[in-house]
């Protein structure tokens, strides 16, 4: 089984970055807390998440500008663009702060390092980031520094941590733990599920499966929202074709399911390939729309197949028009694919299993009602229509 490598990114001074400071202490402040403050004001004891009238208070000649969402928007897109060329699953948390999918890549511990790079070279700020199977640990690991562990061993890498930081339980499962002694993480993993099950009722398989590692919090694809893309970056150059096409159907297998679940096709397709000589860009407009993996990866195999002469590095994909699916029921290839049975022998079977035997029949099968074969025998005879 795959194991999911997800990529909790911060970028760092992003909102004071974006005022001149004139060489004086500067907090940005959102719902009367500290957001963000440059190193000057850090200095003199301003903490990001310290109430705002505190700050002022043992920041003196300090300058207070108030977050409003619309002047950072540009940047916020500006970094996040970088994003896109390492991975189609962005989930922004924040505008300075991202949830990253790079599961699907050969080697995800090499594009975390090109990517960081990247948005360090493109931002010239610092970015704080930690890999983990899950959003939320992911998210822990880059509040305490983590160099690896909650990607290798995420139990090992929980269990020393305060009880504040299982983040799936509520809060005040949280503090209950704390209040009744449960200092750690790694001591509410000792608690069996009897007992956490009379203190939490239905909360306790949350926070089990939490201290062990195991509740999942995925990424989802929520950047950008007019259009989908996603890449794939392989762990050194490729040449044959079979490996450079089963590359392809692993894009087409995720965006095909990412159209499927949003309800969406688009027939406007865009790709680049990363190749040794150079960059190969190819756009088309197909007739038939594009909306699960079949149709995908038979789009992508036409525009570049007889198109790549040099060893191939990645992989770019990009669709845009999106527009709502239109099914229709005769569509056998589109429902084997929704319903995840390329089979439609199995699919037939679950039907029958679920309705009966006698809900899917041959048209052979089925009996013609006697006044139909008299109309049609007479009919015949007469030629009368």
């Amino acid at each position: 089984m795959t194991v999911s490598y997800i990529l909790w990114v911060e970028i760092e001074g992003f909102y004071v970055d974006h005022h001149e400071s004139e060489g004086r202490p500067l907090i940005v402040g959102r719902d009367k807390k500290v957001l963000d403050a440059n190193l000057l004001a850090k200095k003199h004891g301003a903490r990001i998440g310290m109430e705002v009238r505190q700050a002022k208070a043992v920041v003196s000649d300090c300058r207070i500008e108030n977050w409003e969402p619309e002047p950072y928007l540009p940047r916020r897109n500006a970094w996040l663009d970088v994003c896109t060329e390492f991975t189609g699953v962005i989930e922004p948390i924040d505008q300075h702060i991202a949830a990253l999918d790079l599961t699907a890549h050969p080697n995800p511990f090499d594009v975390t390092e090109r990517l960081v790079r990247e948005l360090v070279r493109q931002t010239r700020l610092n970015v704080r980031y930690a890999a983990a199977p899950s959003v939320w640990i992911a998210q822990v690991a880059a509040e305490n520094e983590d160099l690896g562990r909650a990607i290798e061993a995420p139990e090992r890498f929980l269990a020393p941590l305060p009880v504040k930081h299982l983040i799936p339980a509520s809060i005040e499962a949280r503090n209950r733990l704390a209040f009744l002694g449960y200092r750690t993480i790694g001591d509410v993993s000792k608690l069996p599920l009897a007992t956490l099950q009379a203190q939490f009722g239905e909360e306790a398989l949350v926070i089990q499966a939490s201290v062990q590692g195991r509740h999942f919090l995925p990424a989802h694809a929520l950047y950008p929202q007019d259009s989908l893309r996603d890449c794939l970056l392989f762990d050194g150059a490729v040449e044959v074709w079979e490996s450079i096409d089963l590359g392809l159907k692993t894009l087409a297998d995720r965006i095909g399911r990412r159209l499927s679940e949003r309800g969406m096709q688009s027939s406007q397709l865009a790709m680049k390939v990363e190749t040794e000589e150079g960059l190969l860009t190819k756009e088309r407009r197909f007739t038939k729309p594009i909306g699960n993996p079949l149709t995908a990866h038979i789009a992508m195999r036409l525009l570049i197949q007889d198109e790549i002469a040099s060893p191939v590095l990645g992989i770019h994909v990009t669709l845009t028009d999106l527009e709502k699916t239109r099914h229709r029921q005769d569509e056998i290839v589109g429902f084997t694919l929704r319903s995840k049975r390329t089979d439609p022998a199995s699919a037939i079977g679950y039907v029958r299993t679920v309705f009966g035997d006698q809900s899917v029949r041959l048209g052979s099968q089925i009996e013609v009602p006697r006044r139909v074969r008299v109309l049609k025998e007479w009919q015949n005879a007469t030629g009368w229509r």
